[in-house]
């Protein structure tokens, strides 16, 4: 609304402005008193606006409607209409000369002012008007557009290139994030989200907080954001990419944002962009750096980026005698795609012997098992590091820390996920540098170079050593579960704003803001999860308290008859912000407490490790 009031404002300033110039400015009288009409600054009659369009008040005045007009830099037009109708008020002082007379005799007093002055000045306030509501209502962010234009016509500018890869020379921005990329004005717009878990929920409640969105879709959904304000639920599956296009199409929708690794792997994106739909995410072939563990491993390897040493193999034989050969613990991934459950983290011989034939021989996995990846143990503490990435540039997301295993105290085999809390205090600004650095950096550039640019949520699981030296145990290519939810809880900047940057390569002028409080996230799941959930009951209590600064997120959930039941192995995610980790701990199971149903299980110790460290 503020730009279109702004734009018109400018428009009648316009207006106005050049309808004074064929009225008289300013009368005189000569010595027989004979009473003349003219216009000192801009001529007489119709012939004002060729003399005035080239005098410099003139252009004081075009730069000021202009720019109001094109809704860039308010602060110069606010300026440049405040001096123009202080110079034009400063006139009633002034004296003309004779125009018959070349200017050559006395100086003539002015004895009144005619129409056209009073335009003049009425042009200068519309226009200081329509810089100042655009300049209040626009966070100030056109000084910064405005300094860095003017650079590029510097005779000293050099184009800015931060980092550069000593051989292929490719350019990579990092964007900093504390900082808030440029809001636009409300364009009712209409946004898809992919997918039906608890990082779906997230993204859709979040995306729903931008002015600019009137509904959120989200495909298929679950019963949370079914109930979420703005959010409507569409019966297509994540996977079905031909009914996901029609879908965008049939309700012109904006953007889509993609939440699972599934539609990412099989090429959503590459087809979105195939039919010129605003997608955010990375291509099939990118997605390969969380499709194969294998083609990541290489893809480190390639690039001298940290990480465990490691061996890929098909064959049960050849995978056993490199585990006998060196032994236990060791790690056994899966090489595709297996929900989060594909790791086994062996810590004796007899447990990495099983892996394997389980993985290669019994084909728990299906075609995801077709190969190992087998991994050196590493030593120190996890880390989920997150980034925004355009292709060139990455903005990183708060830091993370979720909880893999089922039970308490790290205990029990691999999950997708127990909980998570944000930011994680083992990556300190030094690692959070190193990170970038190391790791980061080399990866958005790596891809580039190999002819396959990264878009959209790079996330990295480091292994932070004693030293604070990080390695990549893997990537993903979206944003993690559980991680998003307490993550998009601290989140205070509109990520609509956030995901249109990293569509138009714009990350290098994007800012995220955060809040700085810790935020915690407790993982309720269905009775025997990891392992083949119990789906179907009832959520037969949910007398949650009242507690500011909470949400409960839905993943394994949908609707019954009005009903809401569990439909996976992870159902809710209950976070909440807090002034210490300690703090948002017990906010949030405080409201797990008052939640239940047959067979629900959740770890009790979720965001332990910071806590043990407020306690230090």
């Amino acid at each position: 609304m503020w730009r279109t009031v702004c734009c018109l404002l400018a428009a009648i300033a316009a207006a106005v402005f050049f309808a004074s110039l064929s009225e008289p400015v300013v009368f005189f009288a000569d010595e027989s008193e004979r009473v003349w009409s003219g216009g000192y600054m801009f001529g007489w009659g119709w012939m004002g606006p060729i003399s005035g369009f080239f005098h410099w008040y003139a252009n004081v005045f075009l730069l000021a409607a202009l720019t109001a007009v094109t809704g860039r830099f308010y602060l110069i037009a606010l300026v440049a209409g405040v001096i123009g109708a202080f110079f034009a008020y400063d006139f009633h002082g002034y004296t003309v000369l004779p125009w018959w007379e070349g200017g050559s005799s006395s100086e003539l007093p002015i004895t009144g002012f005619g129409a056209g002055y009073w335009m003049w000045i009425a042009s200068f306030a519309i226009a200081s008007l329509a810089g100042a509501i655009g300049l209040l209502t626009d966070n100030a962010k056109e000084v910064s557009d405005l300094l860095r234009f003017a650079r590029k016509f510097s005779p000293n500018h050099v184009p800015q290139r931060p980092v550069a890869d000593p051989v292929s020379q490719q350019p990579v921005l990092f964007a900093s994030s504390t900082m808030t990329v440029e809001r636009k004005e409300p364009l009712h717009m209409k946004i898809l989200v992919i997918g039906s878990g608890g990082r779906e929920h997230a993204l859709a409640w979040k995306l729903a907080q931008s002015p600019r969105i009137d509904e959120v879709l989200v495909a298929p959904g679950n019963a949370g954001t079914a109930h979420e304000g703005k959010c409507r639920n569409v019966d297509v599956a994540a996977t079905d990419i031909d009914g996901l296009l029609a879908l965008a199409k049939h309700e012109g929708v904006a953007v889509t944002v993609v939440g699972p690794e599934g539609p990412l792997v099989t090429g959503v994106v590459d087809r979105f962009r195939a039919e010129g739909l605003r997608i955010f995410g990375p291509t099939a072939a990118a997605a390969q750096l969380e499709g194969s563990k294998a083609y990541a491993k290489d893809f480190l390897a390639r690039h001298g980026i940290p990480t465990a040493y490691y061996a890929v193999h098909t064959d049960v034989d050849e995978a056993l005698a490199y585990v006998r050969a060196n032994g236990a613990p060791i790690v056994i991934k899966a090489d595709g795609l297996a929900a989060g459950k594909g790791v086994i983290v062996a810590m004796t011989l007899a447990e990495a012997e099983a892996a394997i034939i389980d993985i290669l021989a019994g084909n728990v996995f299906g075609a995801a098992g077709a190969r190992v990846v087998i991994e050196e143990f590493l030593d120190g503490e996890e880390a989920s590091f997150i980034s925004m990435v355009d292709g060139t540039t990455a903005l990183p997301m708060a830091t993370s820390q979720d909880h893999k295993r089922v039970g308490d105290g790290d205990t029990g085999p691999n999950t997708g996920g127990m909980g998570a809390y944000s930011p994680a205090p083992v990556v300190t600004p030094d690692v959070h540098a190193r990170v970038m650095r190391e790791i980061v950096e080399p990866t958005v550039r790596g891809m580039a170079t190999d002819g396959v640019p990264f878009t959209g949520f790079l996330y990295a699981g480091l292994m932070i050593d004693a030293s604070g030296a990080p390695k990549v145990i893997e990537f993903n290519v979206r944003f993690g579960d559980p991680e998003t939810q307490p993550v998009m809880l601290r989140l205070q900047s509109d990520l609509l704003d956030l995901v249109e940057a990293a569509i138009d390569a714009r990350l290098h002028e994007a800012q995220a803001q955060w809040d700085p409080r810790p935020s915690l996230g407790v993982v309720m799941a269905a009775e025997n999860y990891p392992g083949t959930p119990r789906i179907g009951d009832a959520i037969s209590s949910w007398d949650v308290p009242d507690v500011a600064d909470t949400k409960v997120f839905h993943a394994g959930t949908k609707l019954v008859d009005g009903q809401v039941v569990t439909a996976g192995g992870r159902v809710l995610c209950v976070c909440a912000l807090g002034d210490t980790v300690a703090d948002a701990q017990r906010k949030a199971y405080a409201e797990v407490a008052g939640i239940s149903w047959p067979g629900e299980l959740h770890r009790h110790d979720i965001g332990w490790r910071a806590i043990e460290r407020e306690q230090e």
